[in-house]
């Protein structure tokens, strides 16, 4: 059995479709579900990175990173070569509300 995390939303106008955001304990992705064709959720995804350690090191130090994981059902960590983390949240990453729903810290100390 695989341990994954399904959410599913309606996009403005078509009621009868679905964004599906789905992750496992490594990756994640996202498909359109609707009921006249068959949903794949696919094997393959882009690596979340959640479980990073660095994540609990920042988070220890930065209220914002600390107060995003609280809030956060589905979050996606990116880290810069020089350390910087940028967190967001998969169910909002389209750019029109991305910016609104991501969080950048500097590298751990």
């Amino acid at each position: 059995m695989v341990d994954a995390n399904v959410v599913a939303s309606p996009p403005p106008f078509a009621f009868w479709q679905r964004d599906v955001f789905w992750r496992n304990s490594v990756n994640f992705g996202e498909t359109r579900f609707t009921p006249f064709a068959r949903t794949d959720l696919g094997a393959a995804g882009q690596p979340h990175n959640a479980a990073d350690p660095r994540i609990a090191v920042i988070a220890a130090t930065n209220s914002e990173v600390a107060a995003f994981l609280v809030w956060s059902r589905m979050p996606v960590a990116r880290f810069a070569p020089d350390g910087t983390l940028t967190l967001s949240d998969q169910r909002y990453r389209n750019p029109v509300v991305a910016d609104r729903f991501t969080v950048v810290a500097g590298p751990a100390k």
